[in-house]
């Protein structure tokens, strides 16, 4: 399978590519739900899952399963002491950068140049929620 550029987001499979650029627009400019934000936090994963991008978090790579491991437990964690309200707030709370060091999270699929996580993640929650109103 060959990797795509789609409006500035790399993806091995151009089909779950996001419509719009990391960083074109924070999680506050984000079209509000018509799902609710467990079924968006779970596409975010699924997609993050079948993406085939490495994920970088502490200066370690780690498969995209591997990373969807991880941030599923973070999400439990947000859930648990009632953190969790919006797919933003995990995206910004959760999947941004690690809650130990502060450092940024980074996606990066096959050779080209990593991207931050948390634009990467909002660019396809904007892409999901205009393609399911």
């Amino acid at each position: 399978m060959g990797i795509a550029l789609v409006e500035g987001v790399y993806a091995k499979d151009p089909s779950v590519a996001p419509s719009t650029p990391p960083g074109s627009g924070d999680s506050s400019q984000v079209k509000k739900p018509l799902n609710s934000p467990q079924e968006e936090v779970e596409h975010l994963f699924q997609y993050l899952q079948k993406s085939g991008c490495r994920f970088n978090r502490n200066g370690n790579w780690y498969s995209s399963e591997k990373a969807v491991d991880h941030l599923r437990r973070k999400y439990a964690y947000l859930v648990k002491k009632g953190i969790f309200t919006t797919a933003e707030s995990f995206i910004d709370k959760g999947a941004s950068a690690s809650s130990m060091s502060g450092t940024p999270y980074q996606v990066q699929c096959d050779s080209l140049p990593p991207t931050p996580s948390g634009p990467w993640l909002t660019a396809e929650l904007k892409r999901y929620r205009l393609a399911h109103p």
